[in-house]
């Protein structure tokens, strides 16, 4: 066992160190605007380069100009013939010393250039001249095609920064956004904004309402999103020049724009892929200046990783098409930067597929476990891929973000408690409902209300994949100081640990579990605090979980109007969680007025089920029937006062959600002052 520990301490150790150095022997490239000195340079370069030889030794033209007069004074006549000002041309000093020379000096040059005036041949010399020995003029029509190549083409790789700065920065104003908001909401200082003028004429305008009521799918996240897509087929569409067969690299406009398209989403792609990492994380700091649920993270993580593919899937196949018209396919595909670019390409092609809805319900085990592969898959490739142009840099963020974030779930756990071997696992077989007691001494964080943690399941009689799976849900915090999960069963790992569990005598079992948490609770003080008037809460089948945490902080803070509704498919679920009731036995419910109703949708009524639930406290009501909830939330709002503020809090599926959100936006709609909340943990 200390072997093994051993062997583990020094794989990692052996890791980090292989990272560290990978990334010492990095050469960054940064982002350089070219100015019109320097395209000026890098003008005379080429037509001096590509046309005129003055060192005979290869091992010396490299740096020829460096150390050859005539050569020296040829690139520093050019650069004066085609600067504008004086000051153009010492700014082209300036490039030319930090690109080629770092050694001279600008007093160096202009002594070159006057000596070197003095033997100049005022006459072009022909390709095939051989080595000059002097001075001479360089051809002026090559120069000015190059100069123009350069501009447009490094033009587009600053077109590609912008537009990748510009998504970037999208992104960033919708969490400014979110974070203002949050702090108003945490403030209270929105019950003052809502009363301005301003603020009814926008957010409360009849015919923004009216929308939202007919089209409930159109929310402020979808608008986020369809904008977001917008705004990224448009950075590919636009702005985009050539210059015929002028151009040095290639001689038709057609085979410019495919690779300036390319070259465009390549840049973006880079921008994006570091987004996509940043909005994936479980451990986000901004989830806490949000207020954000990590499912609407997750939401944004999917829709910027779509945008990334999509980036990355242009630049590959406008690269493809540039490298087949130019010949240049059977050169490129022998290089380890442009394989590994296509397995980058493969990977994120494959994850966007894989990471359709669909998929990830039928099969979410191997939808996790794939979805990790291709994401390293993906990461390496464009490592390599970027490493030969000396941009690998732009990655060393999602690899450190990632690692970071694995590190901060270890220590989450390791404040847990670590590995819990002895875990009560439950099955309750007539309602699907699977509870998991963690006994332990969990410290005060967990009894905020509106929390959540994720389990991690470590018994190998289930399925060993579900040792790399974690999944959120709400717990109910105990006395004893021990935590109570519960969880509906559904598909994947808890439907196979029903299977296993109905195998188990009592359907109960003893296994290891790990807790890693708590998460959410910025909600709390917003949600059930003591200038609250009213508080509706509303939940099915296990989400009643949430609910009982903030009915004992509600209750506590003596909100003066508390209403839950539990929506349950049995009475055995009741009966199952009935214990978790027993503390409204001995609370003090002193100028609290508090109803709790209880709908049985799949029975009918029973004396003995009433028994066994909770009807010997008056406030409890057990109505066997199916609720109209839509009916139920009109009543109970239109009962509460319209000015003072009214929470209500959901935790149930989407029909129910979409159904009380409707009522809400009518009857905010009509000045009422509400706060809807929606804590429904999804996956």
């Amino acid at each position: 066992m200390i072997f093994s520990k051993q062997v583990k301490f020094g794989w990692v150790f052996l890791t980090l160190l292989s990272f560290t150095q990978a990334v010492e022997k990095l050469t960054f490239q940064k982002w350089h605007r070219y100015s019109t000195s320097d395209l000026v340079t890098l003008g005379c370069d080429w037509a001096i380069a590509q046309y005129i030889t003055f060192c005979e030794d290869s091992s010396t033209t490299a740096n020829c100009m460096c150390v050859n007069e005539a050569c020296k004074a040829t690139y520093l006549n050019c650069i004066d013939t085609y600067s504008d000002t004086e000051e153009s041309e010492i700014h082209a000093y300036n490039y030319f010393i930090e690109t080629y020379c770092p050694s001279l000096t600008v007093a160096n040059l202009t002594a070159s250039l006057t000596n070197g005036t003095n033997y100049l041949k005022d006459e072009i010399p022909a390709s095939s001249s051989g080595i000059q020995y002097t001075p001479v003029l360089v051809n002026g029509t090559i120069v000015e095609n190059a100069i123009e190549t350069f501009r447009i083409r490094y033009g587009v790789f600053d077109d590609g920064m912008f537009f990748g700065m510009g998504l970037s920065g999208y992104i960033a104003l919708v969490l400014l956004l979110a974070s203002c908001y949050n702090i108003l909401k945490i403030t209270r200082l929105n019950n003052l904004i809502s009363s301005w003028k301003i603020y009814q004429l926008v957010f409360r305008n009849k015919s923004f309402l009216t929308i939202k009521q007919k089209y409930p799918q159109i929310n402020y996240d979808n608008i986020v999103i369809f904008f977001w897509c917008v705004f990224n087929i448009l950075t590919l569409c636009f702005h985009y020049e050539s210059n015929g067969n002028r151009n040095v690299y290639w001689d038709s406009s057609y085979k410019q724009i495919t690779r300036y398209i390319s070259d465009r989403a390549g840049y973006i792609a880079m921008f994006l892929t570091n987004l996509t990492w940043f909005m994936g994380q479980r451990n986000n700091i901004l989830s806490m200046v949000t207020g954000w649920p990590q499912a609407k993270f997750i939401l944004y993580h999917k829709w910027i990783g779509r945008a990334c593919a999509l980036h990355v899937i242009v630049h590959s196949i406008f690269l493809l098409w540039q490298s087949t018209v130019m010949g240049y396919q059977a050169m490129r595909v022998i290089t380890y930067w442009y394989q590994w670019g296509c397995v980058a390409t493969i990977c994120v092609s494959i994850q966007v597929v894989w990471a359709c809805w669909f998929i990830k319900n039928l099969a979410y085990e191997t939808f996790l476990v794939a979805h990790i592969i291709l994401a390293v898959f993906f990461l390496v490739g464009s490592w390599y891929h970027l490493a030969s142009k000396h941009r690998a840099h732009w990655f060393i963020y999602p690899i450190c973000c990632w690692g970071l974030e694995r590190l901060t779930r270890v220590w989450k756990i390791w404040l847990c408690g670590g590995v819990h071997r002895n875990a009560t696992i439950k099955l309750e077989p007539m309602s699907d409902i699977i509870s998991i007691r963690v006994e332990s001494s969990y410290n005060d964080k967990f009894k905020f209300a509106g929390q959540f943690a994720y389990l991690y399941l470590l018994d190998l009689d289930f399925d060993w994949v579900f040792m790399f799976q974690s999944h959120p849900f709400t717990f109910v915090f105990q006395d004893d100081g021990s935590v109570l999960f519960y969880c509906k069963v559904k598909r994947g790992v808890t439907k196979k640990v029903k299977t296993h569990l109905l195998c188990e005598p009592g359907f109960t079992k003893t296994i290891s579990v790990m807790v890693e948490g708590p998460y959410g609770g910025v909600n709390e003080a917003e949600i059930s605090n003591k200038h609250v008037n009213s508080l509706m809460m509303i939940s099915s089948s296990t989400g009643v979980s949430g609910s009982l945490c903030h009915l004992k902080t509600a209750i506590k803070n003596k909100i003066r109007n508390i209403s839950m509704t539990w929506i349950v498919p049995n009475s055995q679920i009741i009966t199952f969680m009935k214990n978790e009731f027993k503390f409204l036995n001995s609370v003090d419910l002193d100028g609290i007025n508090l109803n709790i109703s209880i709908y049985v949708t799949r029975e009918d009524y029973s004396k003995e089920d009433e028994k066994l639930a909770l009807a010997h406290l008056d406030f409890v009501h057990i109505k066997y029937e199916r609720p109209d909830m839509k009916k139920i939330v009109l009543e109970e709002l239109e009962a509460t006062s319209p000015k003072k503020l009214t929470n209500v809090l959901l935790c149930s599926h989407q029909s129910l959600s979409a159904d009380v959100k409707e009522i809400v936006d009518l009857q905010k709609s009509k000045g009422q002052n509400i706060a809807f909340h929606d804590e429904t943990q999804t996956w």
